[in-house]
């Protein structure tokens, strides 16, 4: 149940998300990025400073499934605003928070991220004005990003031509 806010770790609604003022939310028409992570501390540090935030449009939580490495602390430390389990629960568990958070406070949209993902610059602009228009909006990958599963690619999922295939997978040609 959405509604029932008592699961959320304390003090979720302390937490200094740069929309929200002393003078009260204001997160209409913006979006929470949830970005979950659990014991990769190293891999975090790596992924996360090198998310393009488009400040005028999103905030940005992380919520951490009870890392015994350190991780919340480190990102505290650097500034980011944290949700700490109090115990794992899981990654479902993880987003239900987020979720919850972002309801909570107002947010038009939410838009999930686990630390092991590499973001593209301008793609999570892309993502919040497409949540703007659609109610569900998924992000594709490369045929080298989907690895193990190179149907799950936007080329594959478009059917282009092998010879094009190299091109559209290309990160220079997503600016």
């Amino acid at each position: 149940d959405i509604a029932n806010l008592s699961a959320l770790p304390s003090p979720p609604l302390a937490l200094r998300l740069p929309s929200l003022s002393s003078a009260g939310p204001s997160a209409a028409g913006r979006t929470l990025i949830v970005y979950t992570t659990c014991n990769q501390l190293q891999v975090t540090l790596r992924t996360l400073p090198a998310l393009h935030v488009p400040a005028e449009l999103a905030d940005l939580v992380v919520v951490d499934d009870h890392s015994a490495d350190g991780t919340p602390q480190a990102l505290q430390r650097r500034g980011y605003a944290v949700v700490a389990k109090p115990r794992a629960e899981g990654l479902t568990d993880s987003w239900n928070v987020g979720y919850r958070l972002a309801v909570a406070l107002g947010y038009a949209h939410v838009l999930f991220i686990n630390n092991d993902v590499l973001v593209p610059p301008h793609a999570l602009r892309l993502l919040h004005w497409s949540l703007a228009q659609h109610a569900l909006v998924t992000p594709m990958t490369t045929e080298r990003g989907a690895g193990h599963n190179p149907a799950q690619s936007l080329s594959r999922l478009l059917e282009l031509p092998a010879a094009l295939r190299s091109y559209a997978d290309d990160p220079r040609n997503a600016r």
